[in-house]
């Protein structure tokens, strides 16, 4: 299977439904690489992460040849929220759809994900919820705000799973 345009919106859907339900404590990074590597596992897809190390790797989920519980195991022990980063893409908060992220970035090393559950259009104004877990762990945590009153979002744009590079 591919990545095409029907399996993201699959993706997004069941994304909606994961981070809503998710019931057991969590880092806000790892709640999105979670939904990410269950959907790509069930529905047979690639995963591709890129990270550096001295250089710029990939950390790749074949659904072939790998187990979906040691590659989700291993992505979150490896990657956090900067991870997230980079492999994702900016998009317009009026595209940003459940299974987005609103991404923090405090330093080189230290930043936040929000996994957004809806973006509702009010006026001029965009009203997001979003679930995300912490450090330490917890139970994820629905919030709500106006996009434009949220601290710290990365580049100020919403951001999506860089869906094309899962492929390599």
């Amino acid at each position: 299977m591919q990545w095409d345009n029907d399996i993201r919106t699959k993706y997004h859907n069941f994304a909606k439904t994961y981070i809503s339900t998710y019931n057991k404590k969590i880092d806000c990074a790892d709640l999105a690489i979670a939904a990410l590597v269950e959907f790509a596992a069930d529905n047979k897809l690639p995963i591709r992460f890129k990270y550096y190390d001295r250089g710029w790797k990939w950390s790749t989920f074949d659904p072939e040849n790998d187990e979906k519980i040691k590659f989700k195991r291993k992505a979150m022990l490896m990657f956090g929220a900067l991870n997230v980063i980079d492999n994702t893409k900016e998009i317009a908060i009026s595209d940003a759809k459940s299974g987005d992220f609103i991404m923090s970035r405090w330093s080189t090393t230290l930043g936040h994900t929000r996994v957004i559950y809806s973006v509702t259009p009010e006026g001029d104004k965009f009203k997001v919820v979003w679930y995300q877990g912490s450090l330490p762990p917890i139970k994820p945590e629905k919030k709500e705000e106006y996009f434009s009153r949220i601290a710290g979002v990365y580049k100020n744009k919403p951001r999506r799973w860089n869906f094309d590079q899962f492929e390599g």
